[in-house]
């Protein structure tokens, strides 16, 4: 594109996906991973202190609530794993779905919703807790995708089919699992952004309508939509047309 910088041209592929945002954050977690992952044992040690959120220094540290979604602990290549997929193919499925706007602003009450939910629990029971990645966030949108579209169907461990709406209870029961091994209680903390994801999406929280601006991500989202429906549109008049086109075959032979 001619009179435009990269920065320009590569936002503008972006907001062409109809999903700038998840895309975005795939693209910057896979950038904190490879950071933590080539500094461990080195700096990125006190790196991961300042970034991770821990309820003992929330209050001196309240940058925590947000950034201990890109600290990376140095042997999580699963957890990393799995959070690539969630933000690669559930979460542009649900920012398509729900706006830009709308999804960034969810995205953003899970992630601070978590370790809010964990600080009030570990001041409450006196519970040392610590939270590092994207994998409650991610959970919570994997939750959240699973109630826009409970009937669509994934395949899990790319082998057994499985609805949404299962697949956002297995989430939530491994998620209860994971964080309340030993100590049950955190469990229930840990589930706090997974339920503000179902009830956000499924209707409980509604936004003031935005005013329009040009070259937004949500006019890019709309353009995308008319697009998709145009592009359906199309195969639907063309199999119509080839579908008439062969019973008008079938009547000549008859003839």
């Amino acid at each position: 594109m001619a009179g435009t910088s990269p920065l320009q041209q590569l936002l503008s592929r972006l907001r062409r996906t109809g999903a700038p945002l998840s895309f975005s954050l795939f693209t910057l977690e896979i950038a904190a991973f490879l950071l933590f992952f080539l500094t461990s044992g080195g700096a990125g040690g006190s790196l991961f202190e300042s970034m991770a959120f821990s309820a003992r220094s929330a209050l001196s540290e309240p940058w925590s609530l947000v950034t201990y979604a890109f600290a990376w602990p140095f042997d999580a290549l699963w957890l990393a794993l799995f959070v690539f997929l969630g933000l690669y193919y559930f979460a542009p499925a649900l920012e398509r779905g729900m706006g830009t706007r709308t999804f960034g602003w969810l995205l953003f009450c899970v992630t601070v919703s978590a370790p809010i939910a964990f600080w009030v629990g570990a001041a409450a029971l006196r519970l040392e807790v610590n939270l590092a990645s994207a994998a409650l966030p991610v959970s919570a949108v994997i939750v959240g995708w699973a109630t826009r579209y409970p009937e669509a169907t994934v395949m899990l461990w790319f082998v057994i089919p499985v609805k949404g709406k299962w697949l956002g209870w297995f989430t939530a029961a491994v998620v209860a699992l994971g964080y309340g091994w030993g100590t049950p209680a955190r469990s229930v903390f840990a589930l706090v952004p997974l339920a503000v994801a179902h009830f956000w999406v499924k209707g409980g929280v509604s936004l003031p309508a935005a005013r329009p601006r040009g070259g937004s991500g949500d006019d890019a989202l709309s353009a995308w939509e008319q697009k998709r429906k145009e592009e359906a549109e199309r195969l639907r008049l063309k199999e119509l047309f080839e579908r008439s086109y062969r019973e008008s075959d079938e009547e000549e032979d008859q003839k």
